[in-house]
Formats: C-alpha cells, sequence, structure tokens
C-alpha cells in the first residue's frame, strides 16, 4: 500500500517538473551533453589551428626577417644560361601557400615571398624557412612577357626565353620574294 500511494505522489510530480529534470532522469540529456562535448572539443580544435597559423605567420613575417638581419642568407640567386633561354634560379622551393609577389616591370625581376629549403643531415630531415624580398636587374636579350616558372623540390626557376634564339629555333623562315613595280605598257591609260 505505501508503494502504491508513492506512486501516486511520484508520477505527478514527474508531471509537473522541468523539461531538463525529465530529460535527466530519461537519459536523453546525457546524449544531449555529449554532443555538446564533442562539439565544443571540435570547436576547441578549430580555434587552435586559427591560432596556430596566426603563429606561424607572426614568425614567418617578423622573427624570421629579424634572424635573417643578423647575418642570415638574404637572398641566394644564381644565372644560369643556354642557347635559347636565361634562368634564374634560387636555392629552395617557393612557397605557394605563404603571400608571394612576383612582378616583372622597367626591366626589373621582383620577388617577395617565402623559400622552403629541406636537407638531411645524419638522417635527420632539416627544414629552413628564408623570407625572400629581392629585386634583379634583367638582360636586354631576353623576352620577359614569355616568362615561366618551375618549382622544384629545393629549386625555383624563372625561366626568360632569348630574344630572336627562341624564334629561329622553333621554325626556320623562308625568305619573302622581292616584290617590284609593275612595267608601264603601252596599252595602259592614264589619267
Amino acid at each position: 500500500m505505501k508503494i502504491l500511494v508513492l506512486l501516486f505522489f511520484i508520477f505527478p510530480t514527474l508531471a509537473q517538473m522541468p523539461q531538463d529534470f525529465r530529460d535527466i532522469l530519461s537519459g536523453s540529456a546525457l546524449e544531449q551533453y555529449e554532443k555538446m562535448m564533442q562539439q565544443m572539443q571540435k570547436d576547441m580544435e578549430a580555434l587552435d589551428q586559427i591560432q596556430l597559423e596566426e603563429y606561424n605567420q607572426f614568425f614567418n613575417k617578423n622573427l624570421l626577417l629579424q634572424l635573417q638581419m643578423f647575418g642570415g642568407q638574404r637572398s641566394a640567386y644564381s644565372w644560369s644560361e643556354s642557347e635559347s633561354e636565361r634562368i634564374l634560379k634560387f636555392s629552395g622551393r617557393l612557397d605557394e601557400e605563404a603571400p608571394t609577389k612576383i612582378e616583372i616591370k622597367d626591366g626589373n625581376f621582383e620577388i617577395k615571398g617565402t623559400l622552403i629549403k629541406e636537407t638531411n643531415t645524419n638522417g635527420h630531415k632539416n627544414i629552413s624557412k628564408t623570407l625572400l624580398e629581392l629585386k634583379v636587374s634583367l638582360p636586354r636579350d631576353i623576352d620577359a612577357s614569355r616568362v615561366r616558372y618551375e618549382n622544384k623540390e629545393n629549386l625555383f626557376s624563372v625561366i626568360f626565353p632569348k630574344i630572336g634564339k627562341a624564334d629561329a629555333s622553333t621554325s626556320p623562315k623562308k625568305p619573302k620574294p622581292l616584290r617590284s613595280p609593275l612595267k608601264k605598257n603601252s596599252s595602259d591609260l592614264t589619267i
């Protein structure tokens, strides 16, 4: 009898309880809590990733530039040449994910970007980043409008075709026949 009376008091009380308390007693609150914790964990990971990217950008822009000013190698480039091309070579691979600016104007080649160089020392992989801001004057015998780039593992190349050499090597040109004026004929009308 006591149990029956107790049940009469419990059921009406459950009907009057707030929805949150009913969810706790039924077990659905635990599922909601678990989903909420999973979402919070995803949000924290996204925030950590954003902060890590901001730190890397700060490091690349400021700290690395300051370290280079205290004796680091500012730029490493060299020119090479073939019969039809002049090649400007940079030591390292251009980081395509970092902000990069390449411009050719007024007979100069300007580059602002980050070079990545990977080396192996005693079986350990070393990666170094170099901020590059450089202006190089270009030779006059190149066609800067047909420049092309190659970004290989530890070498970034800027390839300029030489003027006249590339055109001559692609197809030999036939000489044009000489044109001469027509000779005067006695049957021609004169106005």
